[in-house]
């Protein structure tokens, strides 16, 4: 079986996160959903998806969170990783993708990373635009 493991903070979970796990389920069997703590970004129990968020997706999802480094987590998790999933809209988000996956061959994770690039529709859709919206909302 593979899985493909898709981290991030999902704060907030949004269509753009969907999406890039309705693509990754066409090349996994299944989909971990590991959600991180970014010490960056505001994170509480009401930033936390239910299990209905990933409802749709059925019994293809695995959902755990995590805290510290992606790559402690998946050294130490007993789920076997055949990649990392990662979401791209622009050229801004494939730069950062490929740093993030260079610190991961730094910090030895021999597991490759596999792009998605989101649906049109969705690409200025951004977790951190939905908090801002939030934050200025009357």
């Amino acid at each position: 079986m593979k899985i493909g493991i898709y981290p991030g903070s999902f704060n907030p979970w949004h269509e753009g996160h969907a999406d890039i796990v309705t693509k990754a389920l066409k090349v996994f069997d299944k989909v971990l959903i590991a959600q991180g703590v970014n010490p960056e970004k505001p994170f509480g129990s009401d930033n936390i998806p239910s299990k209905q968020t990933y409802g749709r997706f059925g019994n293809k999802v695995i959902v755990s969170k995590f805290s510290g480094l992606l790559s402690d987590f998946i050294r130490t998790t007993d789920i076997e990783i055949a990649a990392i999933i990662r979401g791209l809209r622009n050229s801004s988000d494939f730069e950062f993708e490929k740093t993030q996956q260079y610190w991961n061959e730094d910090l030895v994770v021999d597991v490759p990373t596999v792009y998605f690039i989101s649906d049109r529709k969705l690409t200025h859709i951004s977790s951190s635009a939905i908090r801002m919206v939030e934050k200025l909302k009357p």
